[in-house]
């Protein structure tokens, strides 16, 4: 009996070490014995002092959803979205939005003009504004509810204030830190890249390498954009095509396609592609080209030309797409060059 009882104990030590509570039997008997003996029974609770294996803080909801200050860095070069009145906003400190008023413009202040004033969702998660899903810039955006794990939203997708309203809905989901959206194509409208401050949770960080051209593929064509959407291009059978949207290029009248007059083809070239075994630059007539999919700075796809192959490389400088010889073009938000 008195090295059972010692046996016990010693239980009752370890689990007091361990940091859990065990039930102990003494007599020799257990709940079930049938000769009627009676059974002690005690609880063992751990010291909250004693060490043992550390256990996670459920992260704290309480507070209320975080607030931006400062001008937002967007895709365009240049351009800063200053943050206005919060017109709507939801949720907590773990999964919550703020729906902004504000204006675009220079580092310091807005442009001031009607064009120039848009509204913007910002999603939060644990505190922190997130940037994957990029956050694009509309006319109108409207949350219509949310809970603990879901945003349901509307964007206005007109292009101009004086357009018909244009409602768009769009889900935005919580696993965790991380954040997917079932929403519309955005075309080439300005994004943010990034949020004052450094408490921005960061984006999905870029893979390398080789992709192959299929992971693009928009029904009967190919379509891929930069991270920041200022290059967008097309690949359809041999033809292929990149965009720098509203962003015109002065190139020499040596490197124009010809398909428009010279002058204007110089003076703002914003589409660049393969003609006749070489790069060329022309301007565009017509909508702009939309892209889901996006070719990650350090990614390249290759994509077949009427004379065999380019190789489209992406960096934070812009796109270089070039053929095993080397011929080719560059192309950014802010130059062009044939190569």
């Amino acid at each position: 009996m008195m090295r059972r009882r010692r046996l016990r104990l010693l239980l009752v030590g370890v689990a007091a070490l361990l940091g859990i509570g065990i039930l102990v039997g003494c007599g020799g008997t257990d709940s079930t014995a049938g000769d009627g003996g009676p059974v002690l029974t005690e609880t063992v609770t751990a010291d909250p002092t004693a060490s043992g294996p550390a256990t996670s803080a459920a992260p704290d909801c309480s507070k209320g959803v975080p607030d931006l200050s400062g001008p937002v860095t967007l895709s365009s070069a240049g351009n800063f979205y200053h943050v206005g009145k919060t017109v709507q906003s939801g949720g907590d400190s773990c999964f919550g939005f703020r729906i902004y008023d504000g204006m675009i413009g220079d580092r310091t202040q807005g442009a001031g003009t009607g064009a120039s004033a848009v509204q913007l969702l910002v999603v939060f998660v644990d505190g922190k504004p997130v940037l994957d899903p990029t956050p694009y810039l509309t006319k109108g955006v409207r949350a219509v509810k949310w809970s603990a794990t879901q945003i349901d939203v509307q964007f206005d997708m007109r292009e101009r204030g004086i357009d018909p309203e244009s409602w768009v809905d769009a889900t935005y989901r919580r696993s965790g830190s991380t954040v997917t959206a079932d929403r519309p194509d955005f075309g080439s409208r300005m994004s943010v890249t990034s949020f004052p401050g450094s408490n921005a949770a960061p984006s999905t960080p870029p893979s390398a390498g080789t992709v192959p051209l299929d992971r693009f593929r928009k029904g009967e064509q190919f379509a891929f954009r930069s991270p920041t959407g200022a290059i967008v291009c097309v690949s359809r059978g041999t033809a292929f095509r990149c965009e720098t949207p509203n962003a015109g290029h002065r190139v020499p009248a040596t490197e124009v396609c010809g398909f428009y007059a010279e002058k204007y083809e110089t003076a703002g070239s914003n589409v660049f592609m393969w003609k006749d075994g070489a790069a060329c630059a022309t301007t565009l007539q017509g909508m702009w080209a939309t892209a889901d999919g996006i070719l990650q700075y350090g990614e390249s796809v290759t994509v077949p030309v009427p004379d065999g192959n380019l190789t489209c490389s992406s960096s934070d400088t812009g796109f270089r797409c070039v053929d095993v010889n080397g011929r080719g073009f560059s192309v950014s938000r802010e130059t062009f060059a044939r190569l």
